[in-house]
C-alpha cells in the first residue's frame, strides 16, 4: 500500500541485522578472549528493553536509532549502579530494567489510546499526563492537536504537500533528551534506595574508608544461584568474611554468564579491593581480565571451579574440590556395590547427566568416572547429556533418556538438583529406583535434601562436594597478609554418603559438612 517491496525490505533487514550481530560477536570475543556460544544467552531481552526504553513502540512504526542509543545507556547505567552498590545482588539490575520496561509500556499504552482519541477530540497542550508520557517516550513535547486535513488540501500544500500529523510536535533538543535520561535514572535510584542503602554515598569512598579502618576488602565473584549447593557456598563466604572478622565483602552474582563475571572483576579492580575471589563459570577466556588484576597488584584466588590458562601466575592459588577424584570415587563405589549384589559380571547400562559443559566440575566428574568405566568392560555408557546443573533441565534430559532406552540400570547425575529432576522423570515414566528397583542413582554434592533421598532409598550414594570453601580461602588470605607462601592447589576435605549409613544425626545439623560424625564418614576402598 505504501509502495514498498516487502521481500526486498525484509531481506535487507535480515542482512543488516546479521552483519551487526557478527560485528557485536567479534567485539565480544575480543573483550572476553573466548568464544563460548552460551555466553550471550539472554541478551536479546536487554536489546528489547533498551529499544522500548528508548522510545520504540512494541507495536512498531515508531522509533529511531538515537532513542535506542539512549535506551542502551540507561540500561547500562542501571547495571553499573547495581554492581557498584556492593550490597545489592546483581539480579536487581534485571529487576530494575524490567520495572522500567513495564513503566514505559504503560506510557506507550496511554499514548496510543490518546492518539486514537485525537481523531475525534482536541488534546490540550496543558494536559500534564499525556505531555509527560510523550516527552518521556520520545524526548518531544506535543503541540496542540488538530484534526488531520484531507490529502491534497490547502493546508497540506502549505506544508510542502504533506498531510499534517495528528500530533504536530516540536523537538525538545539536547536538554530535553538529557532531562529524560536523568528522570529515568532518578526513578531507578529512588526505587533501589528503598531496598538497601550503603553507609556512604560513593562505592570507591566506602572501600577506601574500610581499608583505612583496617578492614581487608574482598571482592567475591560467584557463578550464580543455580543449585542448593551454590546457595550454601555463597552463604559460607558471607558468614566468614564479616566485619567482625576484619573483612569487608563485596558480593557479585554472575548469573551464569561469563561476561557478567568479567565486568564484575573489572569493577572490583576500579574499586581497588585488596583481594578478588573468583568462582569461574567456565575454564577458558580469563587471561585478559586476570592480567588486568595482576597489573593492578590485586591477588586473585580461584574457588570451586578451575581455569585453563598457560600463565598460572595470573592467579595466586585455587581452593576447592578434587572433582576428578569425586568421579573416581563414584566409579569405585559402584564397583563395590555391584560386587556385593553379585552383579559384577553383568552388563550394566549407564546414562550420565552432566553439569554445565566446560565447567571444571563437569569435566572432572565426567573424566574421573570415565577412568573407572574403562576398567570395566561390561559397563556400557549409553549416552551423556548436559543438564546444566539445574533441576528442570535434569528432568527434561532424563525424560529423553527414558524414551530412548528401556534398559537403563544406572544414572550418574553430576549434581543433586539434576538428580531431583531425574527422580521425578523416572517416577512419571513408571520406573522404580533404589536397591530393589530398576535404576540405581549416583549423585554429587550431598545437600541436605539429597541425604533425605538416601534415607528413603531414592539415591544409592551421594559424593560430597564441600561447599564450605570460605574458611580455607580466609586462611589463605591470612597467610598472604602475614607474608607467607601458599600452596597453588588446595583441596577441601570431603566424604561420601550411601544407603547403608544412618544419617539421622547428620540431618539435624544445618551445616552438614562441618558437623559430620565420625560414624557417618564413608571411605572408598
Amino acid at each position: 500500500m505504501m509502495g514498498l517491496d516487502v521481500k526486498k525490505t525484509k531481506l535487507k533487514a535480515y542482512v543488516l541485522s546479521s552483519f551487526l550481530c557478527s560485528i557485536g560477536g567479534i567485539c565480544y570475543c575480543l573483550n572476553t578472549m573466548s568464544g563460548n556460544v552460551q555466553q550471550a544467552l539472554g541478551l536479546e531481552m536487554d536489546a528489547i528493553a533498551s529499544s522500548v526504553i528508548g522510545g520504540t513502540l512494541l507495536t512498531g512504526g515508531v522509533g529511531n536509532v538515537i532513542g535506542s542509543f539512549f535506551g542502551v545507556l540507561i540500561n547500562g547505567t542501571i547495571s553499573t549502579l547495581v554492581k557498584t552498590n556492593g550490597k545489592l545482588l546483581s539480579s536487581w539490575s534485571s529487576i530494575a530494567v524490567a520495572a522500567l520496561l513495564c513503566f514505559f509500556i504503560v506510557l506507550q499504552s496511554i499514548f496510543a489510546r490518546s492518539k486514537r482519541r485525537a481523531n475525534k477530540t482536541r488534546l490540550s497542550r496543558g494536559c500534564p499526563l499525556h505531555a509527560a508520557a510523550f516527552w518521556l517516550l520520545y524526548g518531544k513535547i506535543p503541540c496542540c492537536v488538530k484534526k488531520a486535513p484531507r490529502a491534497g488540501g490547502a493546508a497540506g500544500r502549505r506544508k510542502g504537500g504533506r498531510n499534517m500529523n495528528i500530533f504536530q510536535k516540536r523537538t525538545v533538543g539536547k536538554k530535553g533528551i538529557a532531562a529524560a535520561l536523568l528522570a529515568s535514572q532518578l526513578l531507578f535510584t529512588a526505587g533501589c534506595g528503598s531496598v538497601e542503602q550503603r553507609e556512604t554515598v560513593g562505592q570507591l569512598d566506602t572501600e577506601q574508608t574500610m581499608q583505612q579502618d583496617g578492614y581487608i576488602v574482598v571482592g567475591y565473584v560467584q557463578v550464580g544461584s543455580e543449585s542448593d549447593w551454590r546457595t550454601t557456598n555463597t552463604q559460607s563466604f558471607k558468614d566468614v568474611f564479616t566485619q567482625e572478622n576484619g573483612y569487608y565483602l563485596i558480593f557479585e552474582d554472575g548469573q551464569q554468564k561469563q561476561e557478567n563475571q568479567v565486568k564484575a572483576i573489572r569493577n572490583l579492580i576500579l574499586q581497588e579491593v585488596d583481594y578478588i575471589v573468583l568462582d569461574p563459570i567456565v575454564e577458558t577466556g580469563w587471561e585478559s581480565v586476570l592480567e588486568e588484576a595482576k597489573e593492578a597488584g590485586i591477588p586473585v584466588i580461584l574457588s570451586d571451579r578451575r581455569t585453563e590458562m598457560e600463565d598460572d601466575s595470573l592467579y595466586t592459588c585455587w581452593v576447592g574440590s578434587d572433582f576428578a577424584e569425586e568421579g573416581r570415587n563414584a566409579g569405585h563405589w559402584l564397583e563395590n556395590y555391584l560386587e556385593k549384589q553379585g552383579r559384577s559380571g553383568e552388563t550394566v547400562h549407564i546414562v550420565s547427566l552432566q553439569g554445565t559443559l566446560g565447567s571444571s566440575a563437569q569435566i572432572g566428574r565426567t573424566d574421573g568416572f570415565a577412568e573407572v568405566l574403562q576398567q570395566n568392560e561390561n559397563w556400557v555408557m549409553l549416552e551423556r547429556q548436559s543438564g546444566d546443573f539445574t533441576q528442570a533441565k535434569g528432568q527434561e534430559v532424563m525424560k529423553e533418556f527414558l524414551e530412548k532406552y528401556e534398559d537403563i540400570d544406572v544414572v550418574i547425575s553430576e549434581n543433586d538438583n539434576m538428580t531431583f529432576g531425574a527422580i521425578e522423570a523416572i517416577r512419571e515414566a513408571g520406573r522404580t529406583i533404589g536397591s530393589d528397583g530398576d535404576i540405581i542413582i549416583l549423585s554429587f554434592d550431598a545437600v541436605r535434601d539429597a541425604l533425605k533421598a538416601i534415607q528413603t532409598g531414592d539415591i544409592a550414594a551421594d559424593f560430597e562436594c564441600n561447599p564450605l570453601t570460605a574458611p580455607l580461602v580466609e586462611e589463605t588470605i591470612r597467610r598472604l597478609e602475614a607474608g607467607e607462601s601458599v600452596e597453588k592447589i588446595q583441596y577441601v576435605e570431603e566424604t561420601y554418603f550411601d544407603c547403608e549409613m544412618d544419617l539421622s544425626e547428620l540431618l539435624e545439623s544445618r551445616h552438614i559438612r562441618q558437623e559430620v560424625p565420625a560414624s557417618a564418614v564413608g571411605k572408598i576402598i
